[in-house]
């Protein structure tokens, strides 16, 4: 009688120890905690990054199989294949904390940039984890390096220098504050630049309001920068993602 309480294996391992691969997105998915939960098919179990994947691969898995089969011997146009790892080549692992992603886009231009880097032979960035987990030849390649290519792609490399969460307990402090000062100019902004739906128009020239406009959207500008740059970075590197917008 077959074991039913026994674990079917993973499908798509990782090379990372106790991860997999989601064959929807290709992100790597921790298989202790899954965000979308898993799927057995065919005496395998897939993990997923979330539920939506988990969705589309339960409404026709032989069709998502396929995509990533197809993903694998046909790379995107610019992405570089993972290169061969020569016998008995001794590579190192780094694992970057990434700050600034928004989205799974986020993730997938920062493999791009990775993969592209002189030395990496593998790099699977997980948006849920906020990490980068990189494989590289310590003979052609560095950690510096590695950083470098992550702030090219218009990210940030944390530094783990403080307690864990800290940072985004910092990072979450500085964003209600930008926030607030948005808000402050956005209320005046709107009752100046709508008030004439509502019958009322201020006694003022007509190019003293478009200057009084600009001068309230300006801080409202300044408290978004960061928006700005990381999608300006996007688009450079023609991987446009939800910053762009």
């Amino acid at each position: 009688m077959p074991d039913l309480t026994s674990t079917p294996p993973s499908a798509l391992p990782s090379p990372l120890p106790g991860k997999s691969i989601d064959p929807v997105c290709s992100m790597t998915v921790d298989e202790a905690a899954p965000k979308g939960g898993t799927a057995d098919y065919k005496g395998e179990r897939y993990y997923f990054c979330n539920v939506n994947c988990n969705k589309k691969f339960t409404a026709d898995p032989e069709g998502i199989l396929d995509s990533y089969r197809k993903s694998l011997e046909n790379p995107a146009p610019g992405e570089l294949e993972t290169p061969a790892v020569p016998p008995g080549k001794n590579l190192s692992s780094l694992v970057l904390d990434i700050g600034g992603m928004s989205c799974a886009s986020c993730a997938a231009t920062i493999e791009r940039s990775l993969r592209k880097t002189a030395g990496v032979t593998k790099a699977n960035v997980n948006f849920a984890a906020q990490r980068a987990f990189v494989s590289f030849d310590p003979e052609v390649s560095n950690p510096a390096a590695l950083k470098e290519a992550v702030k090219k792609s218009g990210y940030e490399v944390r530094e783990k220098k403080s307690k864990p969460g800290e940072e985004d307990r910092l990072l979450l402090a500085r964003m209600k504050v930008k926030l607030a000062v948005a808000w402050l100019f956005a209320l005046p902004l709107l009752v100046v630049a709508m008030a004439f739906m509502w019958g009322n128009r201020f006694s003022i020239p007509h190019h003293t309001e478009l200057y009084l406009e600009l001068a309230l959207c300006t801080p409202i500008i300044i408290a978004g920068y960061e928006f700005y740059r990381v999608g300006v970075k996007a688009l450079l590197n023609r991987s446009p993602n939800m910053d762009s917008l």
